[in-house]
């Protein structure tokens, strides 16, 4: 149930009618119900005492509730204290809770409150706002702070985790991802190969570092970028940043080139690194059923998923024969629209399939190549480290889906980066609060939302569980 507010205008004046609706759809159409009339007025101003009235019967009916942004201004949530407390309680413990408190002198408050509504998929300044009754400024000046002073809190987080032992190995994962804009977005946003199959979109590309599993550093990119030619200044950005040794490097083979990593091995960096599966002379060491070679002196592993390769290989037979069919009775401008995905298996002009083609692809199927310096570790554990690169996947996954990293609700490049670098933070301290007290008791502390609404006989509490 919501609060509906019906408008009529009648010799110039204009009639409020504030009811109680519902929405059911059966049979997939939607059809409102008016479930109770609160009452009627011609005055605006008692237009807000009727919908509090009509906010008070939803609440005492207790049935479904419908929040809507236009409600919210009525309705104030109460600051979720739990998560908040648990939020700032990570901090103290890693002891970057002052030094945040002197970043944000004067607007500490809403960057907690950024980071907390955030896991309440409250994801834009404007709603925060509306939420806490703050002026919208104090946010927007808090972006402006965040984006000035980035660099400085990735490097506070990172040195507070490896002081309390939290980061030892200095394992770095990396990998990237994009989001798209709506409208033209940010100057770096452009068009380029979109990850989110949004083509018609620009995007901005977004490189997220892992040090041992924690999100700790992220860079943005212009949109047209390939992972390859981001790889040598990234890393050899970490290098002044990571305070060690000898790190060692996990990526997937978009950033593969193997002059960089002849520049690994001079640099004295680990690295974990899948090399292309078609391209160049690598396909022919598929076919060999020697799990671990040399390539120009390097330690190159194979490794195959049996159960994945048996399963793409039967989609792949399965394509083809629809394919070859298809030939018979398409032209070639319809197998062009119809077969996107399996035009390299085709000659259009004399319509028939490319056995060579075909072979190649057999090859690769489910199998992958590593290439390595690391010589303590046995084949399984490199193929282990490797797939380890999951991690990043997976917080890919959160930040799009759990975190609202889109749609990105800003034009100016300051603020649209900072909101981008609220998402990741926001990832960092999910990790964290997992890891020291548990994925449950991050759900409990999310479980309970406290709403309160103001009527003219008080003040109601309503808890709703999320």
């Amino acid at each position: 149930m919501y609060a509906n507010v019906a408008t009529k205008k009648y010799k110039g004046t204009t009639y409020y009618s504030v009811r109680v609706a519902e929405t059911h759809y059966p049979h997939g159409k939607r059809v409102n119900k008016i479930v109770k009339i609160i009452g009627n007025t011609t005055s605006p101003n008692e237009v807000e005492n009727l919908k509090k009235m009509a906010w008070e019967y939803i609440i005492e009916t207790k049935k479904d509730i419908t929040l809507s942004l236009s409600e919210i201004r009525k309705i104030r949530p109460q600051s979720p204290v739990g998560l908040m407390k648990t939020i700032n309680r990570v901090f103290s413990s890693l002891d970057v809770l002052q030094p945040l408190k002197k970043i944000f002198i004067n607007n500490y408050e809403e960057f907690i409150e950024e980071i907390t509504y955030r896991f309440y998929a409250i994801t834009s300044e404007r709603m925060l706002y509306l939420l806490t009754g703050k002026p919208k400024d104090r946010y927007y000046r808090l972006l402006d702070t965040i984006f000035l002073r980035k660099r400085e809190l990735e490097d506070l987080f990172y040195n507070a985790l490896v002081q309390k032992g939290k980061i030892t190995n200095h394992e770095v994962k990396i990998d990237t991802t994009s989001t798209y804009f709506e409208g033209n977005g940010i100057s770096l946003a452009m068009y380029g190969y979109s990850r989110d199959h949004r083509g018609d979109k620009k995007q901005i590309i977004i490189l997220l570092v892992l040090l041992d599993n924690y999100p700790l550093f992220s860079y943005i990119f212009e949109g047209n970028k390939k992972d390859v030619t981001l790889f040598l200044q990234t890393v050899k950005d970490l290098k002044k940043r990571i305070h060690c040794e000898r790190f060692t490097i996990f990526c997937d083979r978009g950033f593969f080139d193997l002059k960089y990593v002849n520049i690994l091995e001079n640099d004295n960096i680990f690295y974990v690194m899948a090399v292309p599966r078609r391209k160049g002379e690598w396909p022919q060491h598929h076919e060999s059923n020697v799990k671990e070679f040399s390539f120009e002196g390097k330690r190159a592993i194979l490794y195959e998923n049996t159960a994945l390769r048996k399963e793409l290989l039967q989609e792949l037979d399965e394509t083809l024969k629809e394919v070859e069919n298809a030939l018979r009775k398409l032209t070639p401008s319809e197998i062009k629209r119809k077969y996107k995905h399996a035009l390299k298996f085709i000659n259009l002009k004399k319509k028939k399939l490319r056995p060579k083609m075909i072979e190649k692809e057999k090859k690769v199927l489910g199998r992958w190549i590593v290439l390595t310096n690391i010589h303590h570790k046995s084949t399984e554990e490199i193929v282990d480290d490797y797939k380890s690169l999951q991690e990043i996947e997976r917080d890919f996954h959160v930040l799009k889906s759990e975190l609202h990293l889109r749609p990105i609700p800003h034009r100016k490049d300051e603020r649209a980066l900072a909101h981008i670098y609220i998402c990741v933070l926001t990832l960092l301290i999910k990790h964290i609060i997992e890891k020291e007290f548990g994925k449950e008791k991050l759900e409990e502390i999310l479980e309970i939302f406290s709403y309160e609404i103001s009527t003219e006989k008080g003040t109601i509490l309503w808890t709703e569980k999320l």
